[in-house]
């Protein structure tokens, strides 16, 4: 496929690889192997990568370029085939990565819809991919981007976990434990990991989609005020699979060293959940939550609002 068709938008261009682009790619494919815990045959990128450029065989691969750092920052594989419940081919997205250091960018679902436009062009319409039954933020991801659209996702519903796993679209990355936690049995069952993620995406999707103002200056609303406290009422009983190891109280106790400071403003409300977040990650010995992935950039770019990952300060109030 020539390297001629192209995405440009702000700084970043979404391409076909050409013959040049074999040393970023190699790159980028050892980065998914390693994070996502794929092996796959010793040496399988000298045969993969040539296929690309052979205009005889139906498999290709796109780059995500940062322009203004001139790399290459992510990728999809994809391939078109037959099918017996479709006229024309299918095409099937093989493979997605995105540059550890370069995610939560929106790379991804520019990656995804670069395919979707040139299956469109191709006149193969028909796109689906595989992910996990337990990839929650992958089926979001996959389902938000192919809303409009014929496209697809499949599930898969077996027993490895070393299939598909996008980590640019998993909360924590499946940080390392401690060694007290790497000792307990549960913490070593990669499905609790998995559907622990999942619980703190609904809890900030939860706090998000909370009817409240983001203006400090609004009155507190009780309703929904009450609505959160039995969320988190919730939350801390059925806390994912930590009853062993006394989960729920240790979540008990972080709410009632840190309670809600207000539940009148959605900005220090969304703060405080991921302040929350942390201070569990902290107890569990887990890596620290990026709280700016939880913030809109019209947000974070508020007039009287100064945010880090420390305090939130509002006029003369501070809240640390």
């Amino acid at each position: 496929m020539s390297d001629t068709i192209k995405e440009v938008n702000d700084d970043l261009i979404i391409r076909y690889v050409n013959k040049d682009d074999k040393e970023d790619w190699v790159r980028l494919w050892e980065g998914f192997q390693t994070h996502y815990e794929n092996k796959a045959p010793k040496g399988i990128e000298e045969i993969t990568f040539p296929k690309f450029l052979d205009p005889n065989i139906k498999m290709w691969s796109a780059l995500a370029i940062n322009v203004k750092k001139n790399k290459a920052v992510g990728m999809v594989n994809f391939l078109s085939h037959h099918s017996t419940w479709d006229v024309t081919e299918v095409i099937y997205l093989n493979d997605l990565y995105v540059d550890e250091n370069e995610r939560v960018k929106g790379i991804g679902r520019r990656l995804i819809e670069f395919v979707y436009k040139e299956a469109d062009r191709m006149g193969t319409p028909s796109v689906y991919w595989t992910t996990d039954h337990f990839n929650h933020r992958a089926q979001l991801l996959y389902t938000k981007v192919s809303k409009l659209s014929s496209k697809h996702i499949s599930i898969s519903y077996s027993n490895s976990f070393n299939l598909i796993r996008d980590k640019n679209i998993i909360i924590n990355n499946e940080p390392p434990f401690n060694e007290y936690y790497n000792d307990k049995a549960i913490y070593e069952n990669t499905m609790m990991k998995e559907i622990g993620n999942y619980a703190w995406l609904q809890f900030h999707e939860i706090i998000n989609n909370i009817d409240i103002s983001m203006d400090y200056k609004v009155t507190q609303n009780k309703k929904e005020c009450d609505k959160l406290d039995k969320f988190l009422q919730l939350f801390s009983d059925l806390y994912p699979n930590c009853n062993s190891l006394h989960g729920s109280d240790m979540f008990n106790e972080i709410l009632e060293t840190n309670p809600i400071p207000t539940c009148s403003n959605k900005f220090i409300l969304k703060w405080w959940g991921c302040h929350i977040h942390n201070k569990m990650n902290l107890k569990l010995g887990k890596n620290e939550f990026d709280c700016y992935n939880l913030f809109t950039k019209e947000e974070l770019s508020s007039n009287d609002i100064k945010f880090n990952k420390v305090t939130l300060e509002i006029e003369e109030k501070q809240l640390g």
